[in-house]
C-alpha cells in the first residue's frame, strides 16, 4: 500500500516515551556518516563521496550504552549511506545485541548487486538485531542506483524476512514508483511516497519544480512522537525528518552534553511542544506580518519548520510568541479548573 505521508498513520504508543508534554519514540536516530555513494538533488544533508564527516565508532557506543540506560531501545542508523561503514555496522550491531537492543538502518540498496549477496549481508545483520530497513528510491536517487539493483534489495529482505519501509519522494510532474515497479510487486512492502521539500541541496531547484497542496498554509501539526537523532557531527536535532536538520531548532550536542541532558531539552522546549499541540497556521501569519515578510507556500509541516529553522529572525520571533501564548493559554486552563470546581461545589 502506497501512503502519501511522511509518517507512518497509527503510531504505537507503548514504542515511545513521555518527555514533559512531549513524546519520543523508543528508537534514537544516529547518523555514523555523511559520505555517500550518491549526490541526489534532493539530498538533505548535502551527502556525497567526497565527504568524509563521520562519527568515530567509540562515541557511537558512549550514546548506544547512554541510550540504553535512557529507556532506548532501539538504535535508528543512518547517512550518508551507512553500508558503506558494513563493519562498523557489524561492530554496533554486537553491542547493541548484548545490550538487547534492535537496529534499523537507512539505505539507497547500493550494495544489492545480486539477491544471494544481498541476503548474506541481511542475515549477518539480522542475527545482531536488525529488524527494519528504512530504503529510499525515487526519479532522484535511479540517477545512481539502477531499478534492478534496488528490487534485488526488496526481494533480498522478503526473502530474509527483514521488514521493508519503502520511502521516496516526488518532484511536480516528475516520475513516481509506479514509473519504475509494477503495483502488484509494491503491494508486499510499506511505502511512504510524498512531495519533496525544499530543503538541503533540493533549494537548487526552481519553485515551479515542486508540488503544493491547495492551502498555502500547512494544515495540521508536527507529525508524534518525535525521533531524536545525533548528526555525525555530533549535534542532536528533535526529529529525523528531512526538514529537521536545523540550528535554530538544534537540541543539544554529544561532544558536550550527555544524553540525559539533551532529553531535558525536549522536556523544556516550549517551540517543540507547541507545534506538536498548534501547528504553524494560525502563527506564521502573524509573524510575517510583525516582521514583514511574504510568506511562502509550503509542502508541509515539515516544510515550515525547515522554513522556521533557517531563518534566526522568524525562529526567534516565534519563540517568543509561543511563550506568550503558553502563558496566556495556561492561564485560561487555570481559571477553567477554577470554575469547574466551583461548579462542582455549588453542586453539592
Amino acid at each position: 500500500m502506497i501512503y502519501n505521508e511522511i509518517y507512518p498513520q497509527g503510531f504505537d504508543l507503548a514504542h515511545s516515551i513521555k518527555i514533559g508534554n512531549s513524546r519520543i519514540t523508543k528508537t534514537l536516530g544516529l547518523l555514523i556518516t555523511n559520505t555517500c555513494n550518491a549526490t541526489c538533488d534532493l539530498c538533505c544533508k548535502f551527502s556525497s563521496p567526497k565527504d568524509k564527516g563521520r562519527i568515530p565508532i567509540e562515541e557511537s557506543e558512549k550514546v548506544i550504552h547512554e541510550a540504553k540506560e535512557y529507556g532506548f531501545t532501539q538504535i535508528g542508523f543512518s547517512g550518508g549511506e551507512v553500508m558503506l561503514h558494513y563493519k562498523e555496522l557489524l561492530e554496533l550491531g554486537k553491542i547493541l545485541n548484548n545490550y538487547e537492543m534492535t537496529f534499523t538502518i537507512a539505505t539507497n540498496g547500493y550494495w544489492a548487486k545480486d539477491v544471494e549477496i544481498a541476503k548474506k549481508k541481511l542475515n549477518e545483520l539480522k542475527s545482531l538485531g536488525l529488524v527494519v530497513i528504512l530504503a529510499s528510491f525515487d526519479e532522484s536517487h535511479s540517477e545512481f542506483i539502477k531499478a534492478e539493483t534496488f528490487r534485488n534489495l526488496l526481494i533480498a529482505s522478503k526473502e530474509c524476512n527483514v521488514e521493508v519501509e519503502l520511502h521516496s519522494a516526488y518532484y511536480k510532474n516528475g516520475k513516481k514508483l509506479k514509473d519504475y515497479f509494477t503495483e502488484d510487486f509494491l503491494k508486499d512492502y510499506k511505502v511512504y511516497e510524498s512531495p519533496v521539500i525544499r530543503a538541503g541541496r533540493a533549494l537548487t531547484r526552481p519553485i515551479e519544480d515542486f508540488e503544493y497542496p491547495d492551502e498555502k498554509l500547512p494544515v495540521g501539526t508536527c507529525p508524534t512522537p518525535l525521533q531524536p537523532t545525533i548528526n555525525y557531527d555530533g549535534k542532536v536535532y528533535p526529529c529525523c525528518s528531512v526538514a529537521g536538520f536545523t540550528k535554530n531548532i538544534e537540541i543539544g550536542n554529544i561532544k558536550n552534553d550527555s544524553l540525559f541532558d539533551i532529553m531535558g531539552n525536549i522536556k523544556n522546549d516550549q517551540f517543540l511542544y507547541y507545534i506538536q499541540k498548534f501547528g504553524f497556521s494560525k502563527l506564521l501569519p502573524k509573524i510575517a506580518d510583525d516582521l514583514n515578510f511574504e510568506l511562502p507556500a509550503f509542502v508541509s509541516v515539515c516544510d515550515a519548520c525547515y522554513f522556521v529553522g533557517k531563518n534566526p529572525k522568524v525562529a526567534s520571533r516565534i519563540r517568543k510568541e509561543i511563550d506568550l501564548f503558553l502563558q496566556s493559554y495556561l492561564l485560561e486552563f487555570i481559571d477553567n479548573l477554577i470554575e469547574k470546581n466551583k461548579i462542582e461545589c455549588n453542586s453539592h
